[in-house]
């Protein structure tokens, strides 16, 4: 059977598998809340592999169609700024939005979720507005940092296997001391900063995304037995229908390879395609 693309949302159990349909954000986005793990997107995550696993993030706030999330994870440590460069960049001009926003952009996520993430753009007082043109992932600023966790448990995050890390992410804040405002591994905020140059530092994308029901998109992996069931339904009711009403025969692999056709045609056109339920 063919994929069709998801958000899988976990409601907050960290229990739940692949194999089983927890929640999808496309039927329950009104249920959505702060807090709640959501599935969106791949990347690597073992030692220097290039096998892509879904990421994982958290909902950090959700609000008139759309919602806040960030990584669960230090997904790779990379340099605020890149070379000899230890001090402090205003964002627009540091290395890791640019690599953010092409690199790690295009490697996880297809042009289908790329459609669902919403541009934002960072003012020169290192606030956020959304901006048609804008950057689809940033990074918070030290401000929204202490906005949207609880407290410095709430801050503290690992490293995935991909790449070794200090368990200490970035903010786009600048430090005191010239360097870059970081969260340490205690879930501290340590505004003195350090080194822009640091290749040890965590980083952990932010992004906004749509949560309105015409922009989700179903996978059947992650949706699992719940969702054979309807394709097997919705297959075996066309196979009957077209022999009771005209008299036609057709084996069940020719009308799900047709509609899996009719699906990908449309998308691949450059269509949007939109599934509800």
């Amino acid at each position: 059977m063919k994929k069709f693309r998801v958000i899988d949302y976990f409601d907050g159990d960290e229990n739940a598998t692949d194999g089983v349909c927890c929640h999808c954000v496309c039927c329950h986005c009104g249920k959505l809340k702060i807090g709640d793990r959501i599935k969106f997107g791949s990347y690597p995550k073992e030692f220097y592999s290039d096998k892509k696993e879904p990421i994982e993030w958290r909902v950090l706030a959700v609000e008139n169609g759309k919602a806040l999330i960030i990584s669960e994870y230090g997904l790779d440590s990379k340099e605020y700024n890149e070379g000899f460069r230890s001090f402090f960049e205003p964002w627009r001009k540091c290395t890791l939005r640019e690599w953010l926003n092409s690199e790690f952009l295009n490697s996880a996520f297809e042009n289908i979720e790329k459609d669902m993430i919403l541009p934002v753009h960072i003012k020169k007082d290192n606030t956020l507005v959304f901006k048609d043109k804008g950057d689809k992932v940033f990074i918070l600023s030290a401000e929204e940092a202490e906005q949207y966790f609880k407290n410095d448990e709430d801050r503290k995050c690992v490293h995935t296997q991909y790449k070794c890390s200090n368990n200490e992410w970035w903010t786009r804040t600048a430090g005191r001391l010239g360097g870059v405002v970081y969260v340490d591994k205690y879930g501290h905020l340590s505004y003195f900063g350090t080194g822009a140059n640091s290749d040890f530092t965590m980083v952990r994308p932010a992004l906004w995304i749509k949560i309105d029901t015409n922009n989700m998109f179903c996978d059947k992996n992650t949706l699992g037995n719940i969702f054979d069931n309807a394709i097997n339904i919705a297959v075996l009711e066309t196979v009957k229908k077209m022999k009771d009403d005209k008299g036609i025969s057709v084996s069940y692999e020719a009308v799900e390879e047709a509609l899996y056709k009719y699906i990908m045609g449309k998308e691949n056109a450059g269509e949007r395609k939109t599934y509800k339920g």
